[in-house]
């Protein structure tokens, strides 16, 4: 499981839990605007919380598009 966390400034603007790498990565591609960090991790579901168990990426939003 992935678990991606958006932020703006420490403010945290969005998260997500998915299966798949690649769902993680256009989650974020599609909610993060520029100058916001995405960062991924490797997570696991613990009996009361997520464990983030591995950094997997993280990046700046650079405000480029295909638009």
């Amino acid at each position: 499981m992935y678990y991606t966390k958006i932020t703006s400034d420490e403010d945290v603007i969005a998260t997500n839990t998915t299966d798949l790498l690649s769902s993680a990565v256009n989650f974020a591609n599609m909610i993060s605007s520029k100058g916001d960090t995405v960062k991924i991790y490797e997570a696991v579901q613990g009996l009361c919380e997520l464990q983030l168990t591995h950094h997997v990426l993280s990046w700046t939003d650079d405000g480029w598009s295909r638009d």
